[in-house]
């Protein structure tokens, strides 16, 4: 619905508050809708208020999934907005401005407080990596998916935070773009065989993740890479042997 188109409609009706001077008190109608309207707005601003505060705590609950919540939070965003525009003909000073403003904040802590949990994952996934731990990185992997489907869910809801998200995002690219590298060099490297088959055996696993695994080689790609080292290997080893013959 379009709030000021609605707000026009009531200071239109309200202006026709002299009609109720040529009424008895009874059926002075004017006056008593623009109170009825008042109290409706003012039960529409608690509900409102309600429903936010509940959505939040879904979003915020690891328990919960936070898709449904985050798309519900946006309607209630959306209908802030209209409904905030009678604040100032109802002489509504805070109310659902401040909701709006105490909910939008909160999001903001939340979304801060997730980039750096994605941070930590990601830093996790190095770390497996580097000490060649398959099921630390898998794990690993997981709780960055999760929360990369978060920041997913979220985006749209809010300009700040959708800022912040961004630069997550940014942030695990050039991660997954410098792991991506590290993968690329064990794969081609001489010998390792061990390390490159769990390598990609961890690849493998990780297709199934619809957000991290974009971000890193695919299982063809690795495949090609270790292909290509075991064959210069192998053309080294013929050097080699027919130098010494």
């Amino acid at each position: 619905w379009d709030g000021k188109r609605e707000v026009n409609m009531l200071q239109t009706f309200n202006s026709f508050r002299w009609f109720d001077d040529f009424l008895p008190p009874k059926d002075q109608f004017v006056a008593k809708c623009s109170i009825k309207f008042v109290r409706a707005y003012a039960d529409r601003v608690n509900h409102l208020k309600k429903e936010a505060t509940e959505f939040l705590r879904q979003i915020q609950d690891a328990t919960c999934e936070s898709a449904p919540a985050a798309s519900s939070l946006k309607i209630i965003f959306q209908e802030m907005r209209e409904i905030s525009q009678f604040a100032p003909v109802l002489k509504e000073e805070e109310g659902l401005i401040t909701i709006e403003t105490g909910t939008r904040r909160r999001l903001q802590k939340h979304v801060t407080m997730l980039g750096h949990a994605i941070k930590n994952d990601t830093n996790d996934l190095k770390t497996a990596f580097q000490e060649k731990f398959q099921q630390e990185y898998c794990t690993a992997a997981e709780r960055l998916e999760h929360g990369l489907c978060e920041v997913s869910d979220l985006h749209g809801l809010d300009k700040d935070c959708d800022a912040t998200l961004k630069l997550v995002r940014l942030d695990v690219k050039h991660a997954c773009d410098v792991l991506s590298q590290n993968i690329k060099s064990l794969l081609e490297s001489k010998g390792n065989y061990h390390k490159k088959l769990d390598c990609l055996h961890i690849i493998e696993t990780l297709g199934d993740c619809i957000h991290v695994s974009p971000l890193l080689p695919s299982l063809d790609k690795c495949k090609s890479w270790a292909r290509d080292g075991v064959s210069s290997e192998a053309n080294d080893i013929e050097d080699c042997v027919s130098q010494t013959a």
